[in-house]
């Protein structure tokens, strides 16, 4: 009798522990799809996935040069501005003339340089629009730089001033530098080709190892103005006028070579 109630005792304890046993599972089972459609969690795989994920990183830099003679210029204030939350950067340039910012992706820019005039001069509009590898973005601005004007040299003996009528003499002709580059330009690109048809280029070396491309010799600057707007709308955006008087080179605006050695 005592080994009967024995056998039973151990049946019930076996169905009783396999019945809680199937019911904690399901009830387990229950939790758990809850809890994934109603808070669903990255597994764990992904979570290292998503951290693998490189930063893009977008770099602008560039250079501040003198519009005339395309050589770099110290102490040029860049700035860079952010279009839809006015964000701004700014950058001091030193004697090499180069910038550089920090860019965000799908953002628009607008980046200037403030001339010693305190005038804003070349801007252009970044774009940073669907770039999602980390890139190097590169900018070319042109300013006016003013001329330094030293004093004159107190003398003597009186300066003579020189008869306006010898003006004449000078043989002053317009040209138009559609460009200046360190290494020279294809003759069968379209920066080329879009001009030979109707000038012919005449080609400067510098002594700071630029080559400049220039085109025309116009007696009448009213002519060559007009013919200055015609290559901007070719698509040459930096072409402008240069002076000669005599054969050399002018440094000073063609107002001032006009006003100083006249016209013929």
């Amino acid at each position: 009798m005592k080994n009967q109630l024995v056998l039973l005792t151990v049946a019930l304890l076996f169905r009783l522990g396999l019945t809680t046993g199937i019911l904690n599972a399901a009830s387990l089972l229950a939790i758990d799809e809850n809890t994934i459609l109603q808070n669903p969690q990255p597994a764990k795989a992904n979570l290292s996935f998503n951290n693998s994920v490189q930063t893009v990183n977008l770099v602008l830099i560039g250079i501040v040069v003198d519009k005339k003679t395309l050589l770099p210029v110290e102490g040029i204030r860049v700035e860079v501005e952010e279009n839809n939350s006015g964000s701004r950067q700014w950058f001091n340039t030193k004697q090499d003339g180069n910038f550089y910012f920090k860019l965000e992706s799908d953002k628009e820019y607008k980046l200037s340089a403030i001339n010693k005039n305190g005038e804003r001069e070349d801007n252009k509009i970044i774009s940073t629009d669907n770039k999602r590898k980390s890139e190097i973005l590169r900018a070319v601005l042109q300013i006016t730089v003013p001329e330094v004007k030293s004093d004159p040299v107190v003398a003597e003996y009186k300066i003579e001033k020189s008869n306006p009528t010898s003006t004449a003499n000078h043989n002053i002709v317009f040209k138009i530098q559609l460009g200046a580059f360190r290494q020279p330009m294809s003759t069968k690109s379209p920066f080329y080709t879009n001009v030979s048809d109707d000038f012919k280029f005449e080609i400067e070396n510098t002594t700071s190892g630029y080559i400049r491309y220039m085109v025309g010799s116009f007696k009448d600057i009213a002519k060559a103005k007009e013919e200055e707007t015609k290559f901007h709308k070719k698509g040459y955006n930096k072409a402008f006028i240069v002076p000669y008087v005599n054969n050399q080179r002018q440094s000073i605006s063609v107002e001032e070579v006009l006003k100083k050695y006249g016209s013929k």
